[in-house]
């Protein structure tokens, strides 16, 4: 139980520092966390780390996987957040193919079965 723990509080806490958002240790400070959108990592990074390594150079490594980490992938937005627009995305594209309405379907069952396929499609993306 103790590592699943560890590994649940890593996730919401600085992946250099270890500052928590919100952590009131430093009143001064917004702990606002920012997530590194870049696929495959996801890890999350306090201001004030971000602010320090990006002064010294335009990408730092991920201390935790090692992906590169740029300013224009870092987002206050959370991966959850990244992965509903995808899928929203997603969800439109396949919607404006597949646009059949109500009326084009002689029963009420085939319409119905159509939309369970256009669901599937989705699903399998």
């Amino acid at each position: 139980m103790g590592d699943d723990y560890d590994d649940d509080q890593n996730l919401f806490s600085c992946a250099i520092c270890g500052l928590s958002e919100g952590d009131a240790s430093n009143l001064t400070t917004q702990n606002n966390l920012q997530t590194n959108g870049t696929l495959g990592c996801g890890h999350q990074f306090c201001n004030s780390c971000v602010e320090r390594e990006l002064s010294r150079r335009k990408t730092f490594p991920c201390p935790i996987c090692k992906t590169v980490v740029k300013r224009v992938t870092l987002s206050t937005r959370t991966l959850d957040d990244l992965q509903c627009e995808k899928d929203t995305s997603w969800r439109r594209r396949i919607l404006k193919i597949y646009n059949k309405v109500e009326k084009d379907f002689p029963t009420l069952l085939e319409y119905n079965n159509y939309l369970e396929e256009v669901e599937d499609i989705i699903f399998s993306i």
